[in-house]
């Protein structure tokens, strides 16, 4: 992200096996495109992380 993307910018921990958390991932990067390599010994991915339901009233 760049500095103009401040008002759109989030970040957060949240558990991999929270309820109404899910992860919608997949490989990063085009096949053989040398700009996709990030590291050659682990892989690489892209996801989305779909909160539903999250906010419960108590």
């Amino acid at each position: 992200m760049t500095p103009d993307d401040d008002a759109f910018a989030v970040c957060c921990a949240v558990p991999i096996d929270a309820e109404g958390i899910t992860v919608v991932a997949r490989a990063a990067g085009r096949p053989g495109e040398e700009a996709a390599v990030f590291s050659k010994h682990y892989g690489q991915t892209t996801g989305v992380v779909l909160f539903e339901n999250v906010f419960r009233a108590s």
